[in-house]
């Protein structure tokens, strides 16, 4: 017996449902069929094992049915058979993270920091981490090495504002949400964060222009 042959003839029709399968559950996703894009998707990893794209489909398609635990199910399936994948690696973190599981998820990202120390994305995700945990110096740090490593990326500047404003350092805070505001002018959120700080600092003056700029910006805000 032709063993090359006869694998291929096995592998074909694998590839075959595989493809078929992908390319009903993008459609299925698209038009957000959540149940039938998350079944064709697990179909196409059963076709073929270990497929990052197809579980990571599956996930996505979990959480159009609000449904994360499966999606953490499916990221972390795909990892594990993909664990050289960093960017999966940081999609499970984050998950993780979304799913209240802060230790775990606080090990995924160093995990992926000591490859990429001066990954603003890995810093920043690593300070709303440790924001969550409690532990405000060390998101504090991680924000504030974030602005120092990319000064026109907004968030970490924004982050880094509304951790010192929640830990009631004003005089600090307000410089930061200034930045904030200066690189993303038209985030109500961001100044409004700034007029209260302002608040925080008895400047009454400046806290109200600011929050009625940003009503101005949204009305619903």
């Amino acid at each position: 017996m032709d063993l090359r042959s006869h694998s291929a003839s096995v592998m074909a029709p694998a590839a075959d449902e595989y493809s078929k399968n992908m390319r009903a559950a993008a459609t299925a996703e698209r038009e957000r069929r959540a149940f039938d894009a998350r079944q064709l998707y697990l179909a196409a990893a059963q076709a073929k094992p270990g497929d990052a794209a197809a579980l990571e489909g599956a996930a996505r398609a979990a959480l159009l049915a609000k449904d994360r635990t499966a999606a953490l199910e499916h990221l972390r399936a795909a990892l594990k058979a993909n664990p050289g994948h960093d960017a999966l690696r940081e999609r499970v973190a984050m998950a993780l993270m979304n799913a209240g599981q802060l230790s775990e998820a606080e090990e995924e990202v160093q995990a992926l920091l000591r490859k990429r120390p001066e990954d603003v994305n890995l810093l920043n995700l690593s300070g709303v981490i440790q924001k969550r945990r409690g532990r405000f110096a060390d998101a504090i740090a991680a924000f504030r090495k974030g602005t120092q490593l990319e000064p026109s990326n907004h968030s970490p500047w924004y982050n880094l504002g509304n951790t010192l404003l929640g830990q009631a350092e004003y005089a600090d805070a307000v410089p930061a949400l200034k930045r904030a505001a200066e690189l993303k002018p038209k985030d109500s959120e961001t100044v409004r964060l700034l007029g209260q700080a302002f608040l925080g600092l008895d400047d009454h003056v400046l806290a109200m222009a600011a929050f009625a700029r940003a009503l101005e910006l949204d009305p619903k805000n």
